[in-house]
């Protein structure tokens, strides 16, 4: 296994799933996404990315490998998709997540600790 924002740092371009996971990982570090999703959840993540003009999204159902080449030749051929996600990136960087995701904790669970168990 490699960790996969050196990767993404690396990479042209990123190809997976489109799992939020791996794809906006790609996003952080400024790398445009081939997405390819199977599920609902990879599926909407893809779709943020492609409206955000950072990647293009193939259906893994009707997926070929011909179309997977022409948007691998898309996204590295338009200087678009690579400028979408430097910009995406940078502002996933504004964003201290750790510091977000412990403040909804604690404000579901410490300051109102009932609450949080539908008691009170």
């Amino acid at each position: 296994m490699v960790p996969g924002d050196l990767v993404a740092r690396r990479a042209s371009l990123v190809i997976c799933n489109g799992g939020a996971s791996t794809a906006y990982q790609a996003i952080a570090e400024g790398a445009p996404v081939v997405g390819i999703p199977s599920n609902l959840d990879q599926f909407l993540a893809m779709t943020a990315i492609r409206d955000a003009g950072a990647g293009l999204m193939l259906r893994a159902s009707t997926v070929a490998s011909n179309a997977v080449r022409e948007a691998v030749l898309r996204v590295l051929s338009e200087s678009s998709f690579k400028e979408r996600a430097v910009e995406l990136g940078r502002s996933f960087a504004r964003h201290d997540v750790h510091a977000r995701f412990r403040a909804v904790v604690d404000e579901l669970t410490v300051a109102r600790p009932y609450a949080a168990a539908g008691v009170g």
